[in-house]
């Protein structure tokens, strides 16, 4: 080789459109990372609403960058690899097979990533909320993109759930209604006074208990009348505070010489039979 005709030949090697295509596909893949990744903190920062929910979705995000920033560095390998003369054409069919495989194996994960997606983005829920998850109740304690954990506020057992799963979720409120039977024969006047006396107990017993009330007659049965008292608490308090709303109201009963209307078994005594006497 010819020493003299060396800076020709860099020269048009360095001019070639093999090289400059291949400058120009990286710049437009460091230029793309770049722009999602000044999208993505933008996006956050007008999203955020607490520090909590910040944190939550840095964990969706992180997953999510993590997942186009391999998938723009693949792309621009291939297309790197295409202008350049390699045949991809195998390539391409062997990434098409191995792709429909991890697909397939992925797919759960991938569903819990999307639907952990939505329930920050439309919020859903956030740490401390009490939900239902069908027939499963309590308090939300741990949140991750792929699954989320309940601690039960009747028997605190946790549930551990994907995040697929939680296409249904009910965000339980303070208000609870409980629906008292009483005798038809009690006044008015009397039930007011019971449930009046019962609500300041109550808020004075358990402090998870912010207010309370008598809503008033709630259904008219054969022989009694169900009264409704309603009252106001923290939800993961609610099962608690129902049963000592309970308990208070029959011992006010109880100190006025009253009960609840319950059922009673009538038995009558029938004449003896032919074959008796």
């Amino acid at each position: 080789m010819n020493l003299a005709e060396l800076p020709t030949m860099l020269e048009n090697s360095i001019v070639s459109p093999n090289i400059m295509a291949t400058i120009a596909i990286v710049v437009l893949a460091v230029a793309a990372l770049y722009l999602m990744r000044h999208a993505s903190k933008r996006y956050r920062e007008r999203m955020k609403t607490s520090d909590l929910n910040g944190t939550r979705r840095d964990r969706i995000f992180r997953s999510f960058q993590v997942t186009v920033r391999y998938g723009v560095i693949a792309i621009a390998v291939i297309a790197i690899m295409q202008v350049n003369g390699v045949n991809i054409s195998a390539l391409a069919a062997g990434l098409g097979i191995i792709g429909i495989i991890v697909a397939f194996a992925l797919q759960d994960a991938l569903a819990d990533l999307a639907m952990g997606a939505r329930i920050v983005t439309d919020n859903y829920f956030t740490l401390g909320d009490t939900v239902r998850v069908g027939d499963y109740e309590g308090e939300v304690v741990a949140f991750s993109p792929q699954s989320t954990k309940i601690n039960s506020t009747l028997d605190d057992t946790v549930l551990s759930i994907s995040n697929r799963n939680l296409d249904r979720v009910v965000l339980l409120s303070t208000l609870n209604d409980i629906d008292i039977p009483l005798n038809a024969r009690i006044t008015p006047a009397q039930v007011e006074e019971i449930f009046a006396a019962a609500g300041e107990r109550l808020i004075a017993d358990n402090p998870a208990v912010s207010r309370v009330c008598y809503v008033g007659p709630q259904a008219f049965k054969e022989y009694w009348v169900d009264q409704r008292f309603r009252l106001w608490c923290e939800p993961r308090a609610r099962w608690q505070a129902m049963r000592d709303a309970r308990r208070i109201i029959m011992e006010e009963l109880n100190a006025r010489g009253l009960e609840l209307a319950v059922p009673q078994m009538r038995i009558e005594e029938l004449p003896p039979s032919a074959s008796q006497r």
